[in-house]
């Protein structure tokens, strides 16, 4: 827990990076499974776009 309090803040940048990456290799290792199918993990990705341009 100390190590946690002793790290610098990081930017707003680093974090998505780091986001996006982790959930890059998350999608990768379900359709590896085959928990989703690339299609389906498309499909999703398709529906929050079009949810994003509705704002």
């Amino acid at each position: 827990m100390a190590e946690l309090e002793q790290r610098k803040a990081v930017s707003l940048e680093e974090l998505m990076v780091s986001t996006l990456a982790m959930t890059d290799a998350l999608a990768k290792l379900l359709i590896e499974k085959g928990v989703i199918t690339d299609a389906e993990f498309k499909q999703k990705l398709l529906e929050g776009v079009r949810f994003i341009s509705g704002f």
